[in-house]
């Protein structure tokens, strides 16, 4: 199991579950400034480690390049020591960028999926 991660369920939880909502919205048409701001609003009261979590998850989910045969954490760990080599923006920057994306939920569950946790009714689970 990934412990950066499995510390961090409730924030991937509320993370996802605004940015679907968004991307509802979205995806019929429908005004979404609300949830794009509420979305925004929470992801920047987080800390910067949970950020830079988020968004490790976000791009593996969004780019699925990886090496099938490293089990889960050698996988995040490769994934977040790639961002910390090419280096981080900044917090703020950090987290625009992540919350810019419509499919950003898609990708977080993506992500989470290749690293053993399973996303259903509003819900992570190691798997």
């Amino acid at each position: 199991m990934v412990k950066d991660i499995e510390s961090r369920i409730e924030i991937f939880e509320k993370v996802i579950n605004l940015a679907e909502a968004r991307r509802e919205l979205v995806d019929s048409g429908e005004d979404d400034t609300k949830e794009d701001i509420e979305l925004l609003k929470y992801v920047e009261t987080l800390n910067y480690e949970d950020i830079k979590v988020l968004q490790t998850v976000m791009y593996l989910g969004r780019d699925r390049d990886y090496d099938k045969s490293m089990s889960t954490s050698e996988i995040y760990r490769d994934y977040r020591d790639y961002f910390d080599r090419k280096g981080w923006k900044n917090q703020k920057v950090d987290a625009g960028q992540m919350t810019d994306k419509t499919p950003m939920g898609t990708y977080l569950i993506d992500g989470l999926k290749i690293l053993g946790f399973d996303y259903k009714g509003g819900k992570l689970q190691w798997t």
